[in-house]
């Protein structure tokens, strides 16, 4: 019978292949744990590579589509000189109107990029109980530590699939044959028990500013607890906010390690993000030279963004296609404004004035940086003819980026009124829409390459408590927290703090988006809310079809494994029963 550890040959063969340092004849082909584990760093090399894929899934895949159908970012085919840039055949499109099918390639690439992680995990834990520390130059105690690390982390991503795609095929061993899909209470009980379980023997962070990078803490695993209790009502009909609340209390008062609030909103977030107070889970640059952490300014930025930079060795990587969902209509008039049945999305003017984010990029030296966004007219940024151009606004020199998206060009050549001409997904111009720039550009060549993602945090416990106090009616108490982690963000007192007066769902969800945007979490929270499907932004109207909450499975897979079965919704007649949900 088949069984899962076949879908590992391929990416366990380059690990195993490089793994030893003896010299000696031996025929990888019939390697065995015992054969390749025989030093620490063949140790460290094969979690290590865990957390490498693990980068590589995060980058390209997770976070492109928790962000890129919510309220936060869009991706807009930018129309230049009879050109239809990042059409990409409608992809894009389908992404933003809720419309995507099961045979989408980026739905294969998202499963199959998190089962690799998954699997990986369960490969290096199976082989690392295999050895003995003697064999591979360990004491017991830290032979084990790598084996819960990836017991931890199994769970973790186990976590991530769940929220994508409920139910999922359980395994404990990769000699496990291929299974059907466990129900979601099913799912739900099994991570809970793993990271449980992994509480008990994971080390917790002893020392404030310790780094946190390539390492799976105790805390990072109370947090995926925290996250799953937090999201259950959403997961499995069940509020378990009461748990979830303990365990985010717990974090902030210290018992799965030392943490503390960074005093400057772009500390996780520079270079020294592996050593911020606030890191829980930083998932490292492993490139010192290479393209690692690209997607930061690759998919973001006008080609010619980088001149104002002086390294321009990166020029080629910058694509000129993400952005902000516009805060502003074509006339300038702001949506939350002119459209009272739009309460979500228009992030860049969702900042207080004030706000040290809400501030142009610019870079300061010696690894230091303010602002968050590439936004209007920037100094130095001139116009780029070639393909992949910035925006030139008619009496400007320099390019301009506006928060707003539609056929600028085409406007100002016809000299119309902006209101006639369309502002949704399908017309853009070059310069249409804000720029994300929450991790550094790689200003100096000692510096290129080298920030890595701080994906777990400590604002997120103070933010995840305020939301558990929320819904049993503490609003006083959300607000302190939540008021907490924004004074960062001002010099003197914050101009528009939450109160118990305003702070309703909508409040609630602007703060989360405000602090973590761009951190591929979006559309979980909005599922976790009922405002997923139900709630209209910028140019996406509301579906409400809850079957949407949840990623179809590729055909791929369904073709590979014939015991699972597609989600209810995407059209399949081999589709989970609603026993089987």
């Amino acid at each position: 019978m088949k069984t899962i550890n076949k879908i590992l040959t391929v990416a366990v063969g380059a690990v195993t292949m490089l793994a030893s340092c003896d010299m000696n004849d031996k025929y990888y082909s019939d390697a065995t744990p015992d054969t390749f584990i025989t030093s620490e760093a063949n140790v460290t090399a094969l979690v290590g590579r865990t957390f490498a894929q693990w980068s590589y899934y995060f980058l390209w895949t997770h976070w492109q589509y928790q962000e890129s159908c919510t309220d936060e970012f869009t991706t807009p085919v930018r129309l230049r000189s009879g050109i239809d840039t990042w059409y990409d055949s409608g992809k894009w499109i389908r992404i933003n109107d809720h419309n995507w099918i099961p045979d989408e390639g980026w739905i294969e690439d998202l499963y199959l990029n998190t089962m690799n992680v998954m699997s990986r995990c369960l490969q290096v834990r199976d082989d690392l109980k295999k050895v003995t520390p003697e064999q591979c130059g360990l004491t017991r105690a830290e032979l084990d530590d790598y084996i819960n690390q990836m017991s931890g982390f199994e769970a973790y991503m186990y976590l991530q699939a769940f929220d994508m795609w409920g139910g999922l095929p359980l395994y404990d061993s990769t000699k496990d044959p291929l299974k059907p899909r466990a129900t979601a209470k099913e799912t739900y009980k099994f991570i809970e028990d793993h990271l449980l379980e992994s509480l008990k023997y994971l080390k917790p962070k002893e020392t404030i500013g310790k780094t946190e990078e390539g390492y799976f803490s105790q805390g990072a695993a109370a947090m995926a607890l925290g996250q799953l209790y937090l999201n259950a009502e959403a997961y499995i009909g069940e509020d378990h906010y009461a748990e979830a609340e303990k365990v985010f209390q717990d974090i902030i008062d210290g018992k799965y390690g030392v943490y503390d609030l960074d005093k400057t909103w772009n500390g996780p977030f520079g270079w020294e993000g592996a050593n911020s107070p606030e890191t829980m889970l930083y998932c490292p640059s492993l490139n010192g030279t290479g393209c690692e952490c690209d997607w930061h300014f690759r998919r973001f930025y006008p080609r010619n963004a980088l001149y104002i930079i002086g390294y321009n060795d990166l020029l080629y990587w910058c694509i000129n296609g993400h952005c902000l969902t516009p805060s502003r209509r074509q006339d300038g008039e702001l949506y939350s404004v002119t459209n009272p049945e739009i309460k979500l999305g228009s992030p860049y003017e969702s900042y207080d004035d004030g706000d040290h984010r809400k501030k142009c990029y610019s870079y300061q030296g010696e690894g230091k940086y303010d602002g968050m966004f590439m936004v209007g007219e920037i100094e130095g940024m001139k116009p780029y003819d070639g393909y992949w151009k910035g925006g030139k606004v008619k009496g400007h020199k320099n390019c301009i980026l506006l928060d707003q998206i539609y056929d600028h060009e085409q406007c100002w050549k016809d000299k119309g009124n902006p209101m006639d001409y369309p502002s949704d997904i399908q017309h853009s111009n070059e310069c249409s829409g804000v720029r994300l720039v929450k991790v550094p550009f790689p200003q100096e060549e000692a510096l290129t390459w080298n920030v890595g993602l701080n994906i777990i945090r400590l604002a997120e416990a103070y933010y995840s408590l305020a939301e558990c106090k929320f819904h049993r009616g503490d609003k006083a108490g959300a607000a302190e927290l939540i008021n907490k982690v924004r004074a960062r963000n001002f010099d003197g007192s914050d101009p528009n703090p939450v109160t118990a007066g305003n702070l309703d769902k909508y409040r609630l969800a602007k703060e989360w988006m405000i602090e973590f945007i761009g951190e591929g979490r979006r559309r979980t929270d909005l599922i976790r809310w009922g405002m997923f499907t139900t709630e209209k932004w910028w140019s996406h109207e509301p579906s409400n079809e809850s079957f949407r909450n949840r990623f179809p499975l590729p055909d791929s897979a369904l073709g590979g494994n014939p015991l699972l079965k597609q989600n209810p919704g995407y059209g399949s007649e081999n589709v989970l029963a609603p026993d089987e949900i």
